[in-house]
């Protein structure tokens, strides 16, 4: 599937009105990359502080079985309540060392959202669809 920048939009909006809704959340953080491009665009319309962190799982062009924390979340999210956000849920391993993350630097409470998962992947409080395969993302696209 591929998914059009209408569609993440659409997505998007879904997505922003189901959060800023709950006032038990204080601020959105992004899993780079994809959830980077999601993240900022659901915290700016739910009118929610943004913050990026990032795993990786390569190192010098070697890909590693388990990720390290490239940029941590900061501080100030100490006694926040964060919504986690990536663009796709497979296995859930992303969000759980993200949210593992969050918490040693004293977030109060993880929601998570994701934009797409496939079947039965782990299943993220919020998800904007259900897909078969890993859905290709406008930002994964070439510009020729």
């Amino acid at each position: 599937m591929n998914l059009t920048w209408i569609q993440f939009g659409e997505i998007c909006e879904r997505l922003a009105r189901e959060v800023a809704a709950s006032p038990e959340l204080d601020a959105v953080v992004g899993i780079a990359l994809g959830g980077d491009i999601a993240g900022a665009t659901i915290a700016s319309l739910a009118h929610k502080d943004y913050y990026p962190i990032r795993l990786a799982r390569r190192e010098g062009g070697a890909l590693h079985h388990t990720r390290r924390v490239v940029v941590p979340p900061p501080r100030e999210l100490s006694g926040q309540r964060v919504l986690l956000v990536d663009d796709l849920s497979q296995t859930g391993d992303t969000f759980k060392i993200a949210s593992l993350e969050l918490r040693q630097v004293g977030v109060l409470s993880v929601t998570t959202l994701v934009l797409a998962r496939t079947g039965d992947a782990y299943r993220a409080d919020h998800t904007g669809l259900v897909v078969e395969g890993p859905p290709r993302f406008p930002w994964q696209r070439q510009v020729n």
